[in-house]
């Protein structure tokens, strides 16, 4: 996915869920990605059983990730399969640096009239700042 086209990593993630199966579904390996990204625009995860493997690095961004109401079976995976180190980003995880005010990952419609089965969210952390560790190891309330 790190050779496709597209002028940030928002748009090489959409041009690879473009070319997802819309029988079979598939899967988006961005862990390739190296030093900073960005997400400049929202995009729907609209496609059943799409995977999405993530960068170590932090991606920048203001944008929403939307699961289409009624699709099953969405993955969203940091990179803890893959070994890490403090210079690629927060260890084992993705994180998405959230500058929007709505939420970070929108599941399904907000009435809930459609059930959106098998959403996967794993090895990320999300948020600004605020939600590191301070010095005694514990996270701000």
């Amino acid at each position: 996915m790190d050779r496709g086209s597209g002028a940030d990593f928002g748009t090489k993630l959409q041009a690879c869920l473009a070319k997802i199966s819309t029988t079979y579904g598939g899967t988006c390996d961005a862990r390739n990605f190296s030093g900073a990204l960005s997400m400049g625009a929202s995009f729907n995860l609209s496609t059943a059983n799409t995977t999405i493997l993530l960068p170590c690095p932090t991606s920048n961004a203001a944008i929403q990730i939307i699961v289409t109401a009624g699709m099953r079976n969405v993955t969203l995976h940091g990179c803890a399969l893959r070994a890490s180190s403090p210079a690629r980003g927060n260890p084992r995880r993705h994180r998405l640096a959230y500058t929007g005010s709505a939420a970070i990952i929108q599941i399904g419609d907000l009435p809930y009239a459609s059930d959106t089965q098998g959403f996967h969210l794993g090895d990320r952390r999300d948020g600004d700042a605020s939600h590191r560790r301070n010095r005694a190891g514990r996270r701000p309330v």
